[in-house]
């Protein structure tokens, strides 16, 4: 969900890039543009025996390439991401990381200046 200069319910397709640096593509019902994010602080912590896991990313972002209603999109500014989850126990009894959560939660939140045409 996005609100500001327009309140809309839509998707963030990820980057699959392994840098600090993405360009997402938020697609609304109206149009979509895309959102440039750089990593400039990140952590993680987790707990072995419980398998709760928790990631924070702070950085910026750029807004571009709108189509539809967000054509002529522009905008920047800072966002957090947290992210907690709970990863799957191996037979072995250990928390394998590499598999998909069994819990997962993300959210983003971002502050700065948007300007629609």
């Amino acid at each position: 969900m996005a609100w500001g200069p327009f309140a809309a319910g839509g998707v963030d397709h990820e980057s699959t890039s392994n840098s600090n640096t993405g360009t997402d593509l938020f697609v609304f019902a109206g149009g979509t543009f895309k959102v440039t994010h750089t990593g400039k602080s990140m952590s993680q912590s987790g707990n072995a025996k419980t398998c709760f896991v928790e990631f924070i990313d702070k950085g910026t972002y750029k807004l571009s390439g709108g189509t539809g209603k967000y054509e002529g999109i522009s905008g920047h500014g800072t966002f957090i991401v947290t992210a907690i989850g709970i990863a799957p126990k191996t037979k072995a009894g250990t928390c394998n990381q590499n598999a998909n959560p069994v819990a997962f939660q993300q959210i983003i939140s971002a502050s700065g200046p948007v300007s629609l045409p």
